[in-house]
This record gives C-alpha cells, structure tokens and sequence, in this order.
C-alpha cells in the first residue's frame, strides 16, 4: 500500500536540494559574466563546494526513492505521464550537472576545496580535451534544467490552484495543532 505522503527523508532531501539547486544556478549564471576576480574566485569556491554537496543529496536521493514507498499518482493519464518524464528529466539532468562539474575541474587538474576547508583528491589523470567536453556540458545543461524546475514549479501550482487536490500537499511538511494534523 503506498503511503498518503513522502517519507520525511524524501522531503527533507526535496528541498535541500530545490533550494540548493536553484542557488547553483543562479551563482552560475551570474557568474559567467563575470571578470576574473577575488569575487568570482570566491563565487567559484562556493559553486563548486555547493555542487559537490548536491552531487551526493542526488545519490542520496535516487537511492532513498528506490527503497521507498511513495504515494500514488494523481491526475489523469496525460498528467501522470508529463509528471513522470519531467521527474525523470530532472534527476537525468541535475545528476548531469552535478556530474559534468566535477569531471570538468578533475579532468583539469584542478583540486576541489569544500568551503575553504578540505581539499578533494583528483581521482582523473588531467585531460584537457575531456575537461572542454564536461564544461560543454555543464555549461549547456543549465538552461534546460532551470525549464524543467519551472515546469515542476508550475505543475505543483496546477495542482494546488486549478485541481485542487493534494499533490503539493504531499511534498510539505506536515503542520500539526492540538487538535489535528493536516498537510
């Protein structure tokens, strides 16, 4: 039987990494305008420290959603189709991100420094070819990952707004009173 709700891990991971996601891409973008700087040395550190963290919430993530049960599809044929190709797209594509940031500093040789504090091993032997493609790709996925969270955005709002029924519900965190707890 799947439950009325997402485990709390699963919400807890959801919006660590919305909030987390939405962050990186915004620091992204604003970087890459910017001159070569302190500012944007320290922006560089923060992204990446930032990506490295959400690189292990996505593993966190996929692993938690295989081993637990989630609650059943709401809306007709169409919506829980769209649903679950835009959910799908989103994990391909943050995993991509994630991914494709790391191998693009590896490959280059360059170390990962989290917050300032611990150094990353290079796991890759430097490959300057191989470190363009993932900053290809990076760089290219940002786009169409920035879409897919405004189509999730919108389709939690469909649901809220226009069906009325308790999709987004699912995803927040119980509120409880004295008398009873409602989503």
């Amino acid at each position: 039987m799947n439950p009325k709700h997402y485990s709390t891990l699963m919400k807890l991971i959801h919006w660590i990494m919305a909030f987390q996601i939405i962050a990186l891409l915004a620091i992204g973008f604003y970087m890459n305008d910017m001159p070569w700087g302190e500012s944007k040395k320290t922006l560089m550190m923060l992204h990446k420290s930032c990506g490295v963290m959400a690189l292990i919430f996505i593993i966190a993530r996929i692993i938690t959603r295989i081993f637990t049960a989630t609650p059943e599809p709401r809306g007709n044929t169409i919506i829980q189709m769209t649903a679950k190709i835009t959910s799908a797209l989103l994990y391909v594509f943050m995993a991509a991100m994630a991914f494709s940031g790391f191998l693009m500093s590896d490959l280059n040789g360059r170390t990962i420094t989290l917050f300032n504090m611990i150094d990353l091993p290079i796991i890759f032997n430097k490959h300057p070819e191989l470190s363009k493609i993932f900053h290809t790709i990076h760089v290219y996925v940002g786009i169409p990952l920035a879409i897919l969270i405004g189509l999730h955005f919108l389709g939690a709002l469909y649901h809220r707004i226009i069906l009325n029924d308790d999709v987004l519900a699912r995803m927040l965190p119980r509120m409880c009173s004295k008398r009873k707890c409602r989503s």
